[in-house]
This record gives structure tokens, C-alpha cells and sequence, in this order.
């Protein structure tokens, strides 16, 4: 298993090498679920094209990089710098980055739709270009803007429509019979319940959302052949 240090280590001798994308694309395809990158430090860097699906960036700093066109799908971006970043392109979609801080980035035909960027920092951004589908923005600080037609976000004062909520272990049932692969949980503690997903989100999207939120681990299981047999859902 990486380290968070290792990881770290590898995504900074690449970026400052000046490689391609690529590089750092084909070593996190060999981790599917995402690398640890809580932390990280990478202040100034030019990270166009990097994906970092599925990592957890919790409190790392990007602030000054350049990040057009950069993936950041369902990542743990809760606390993370972005201050005046260049994510003009980026994919956002299904984070976590609550407590962000993304103060003058420029955020031109980035796709932030399904995220929770609750509470945080957007002040000197311009919005009006970014597809927020179902973005929940409640107490984010931010320009105010004319909605466009890729734009139906969530604010304090438009509080989301409440869906039905059950636990969390009925949560990985339903939706790993939707996705095909069992889920189970193996955690200890009480866990709180969670609103089931709008009829039109991608299931393993939303449940993959929704671990990150609760702060737990998704663990896979494979068989001899190298399919996963079931997740292992954990603290």
C-alpha cells in the first residue's frame, strides 16, 4: 500500500520533471480507488491534464498551479487551496470540498455539477461559465451571478428538496445491488442516515460521495481473476 509520503513524493518528482500528464495519469490507473494526498504542497506547479480521481486532497495546496483540464472526480477536496488556481476545463464533478478555498481561480467551462462545495471560498470567481447542476453551494461565499441553463446549484436560501434518508448500511444494500457489486460494511460505531439519491444520479457516483463525506474507506476485494468481488466499507 502507498504511503501518503511516497505518494506525495512521486506526484512532486513528476510535476517538477515537467513531464506530461500521462506519466502521472497511467501510475494512479494503477490505483483505482485514488491515492492518499492529504497535505500535499503544490504550490505554482503546471498540472494541466492530471487526473486525480478518486484521491483524497483533503488540505492540500494547489494555489497559483495551473489545472486546465484536470480531473478531480469524486475526490476529497474538503479544505483544499485552489487560490487563484487555473481549473478553466477542470472536472469537479461529485467532490467533496467543503471549507475550500478557491478565492480569484479562475473556473472558465469547469463542470462542478453534484459537487458539495459548502462553506467555501469563491469570492473573486467568475461563475457565470461553470456547469453547477445540483452543486451544493449553501453558505459558500461567491459573487452573485445570473443562473444559466447547466446551473440549478444549491444556496441557504434555496434549501435542497428533502429526499427520503435511511441508514447507511440499507444505503450500501440498494445501491450495490443497483451497481452489481456487493458492499459491506465492517466498521464500528453508529453511523448516521443518509438521503437517498435523486432518480436521475449515477449510483456509484453518489455512493462513492457519500463514504467520502461520512470520512470512511472502500476497500475492494478481488477474485483470482482480478475482478472485485465485493467493497469493504470501513473507518
Amino acid at each position: 500500500m502507498t504511503s501518503v509520503k511516497e505518494a506525495v513524493s512521486k506526484l512532486l518528482a513528476i510535476a517538477d520533471e515537467g513531464s506530461d500528464a500521462y506519466i502521472w495519469n497511467d501510475l494512479l490507473s494503477e490505483h483505482p480507488d485514488g491515492l492518499d494526498l492529504q497535505g500535499a504542497d503544490l504550490t505554482g506547479r503546471s498540472l494541466d491534464g492530471y487526473s486525480f480521481e478518486r484521491c483524497d486532497l483533503q488540505g492540500a495546496n494547489f494555489g497559483r498551479c495551473s489545472l486546465q483540464g484536470a480531473n478531480f472526480e469524486n475526490a476529497n477536496l474538503k479544505g483544499i487551496v485552489l487560490i487563484g488556481a487555473d481549473l478553466r476545463g477542470a472536472n469537479l464533478r461529485h467532490t467533496q470540498a467543503s471549507g475550500a478555498n478557491l478565492e480569484g481561480a479562475r473556473l472558465d467551462n469547469a463542470d462542478m455539477s453534484w459537487a458539495f462545495f459548502k462553506d467555501a471560498n469563491l469570492a473573486g470567481v467568475d461563475l457565470t461559465k461553470v456547469q453547477l447542476w445540483k452543486t451544493d453551494l449553501r453558505n459558500a461565499n461567491f459573487p452573485e451571478f445570473k443562473k444559466g441553463k447547466d446551473q440549478d446549484y444549491l444556496v441557504e436560501s434555496g434549501a435542497p428538496v428533502e429526499r427520503k434518508r435511511v441508514h447507511f448500511t440499507r444505503l450500501l444494500r440498494l445501491l450495490g445491488a443497483m451497481i452489481g457489486v456487493p458492499y459491506r460494511w465492517t466498521g464500528s460505531g453508529d453511523l448516521p442516515q443518509v438521503e437517498l439519491p435523486p432518480k436521475d444520479a449515477d449510483p456509484q457516483r453518489y455512493l462513492d460521495a457519500v463514504i467520502i463525506e461520512l470520512g470512511l474507506r472502500k476497500i475492494p476485494h478481488k477474485t483470482g481473476r482480478g475482478e472485485v468481488e465485493f467493497y469493504e466499507i470501513t473507518r
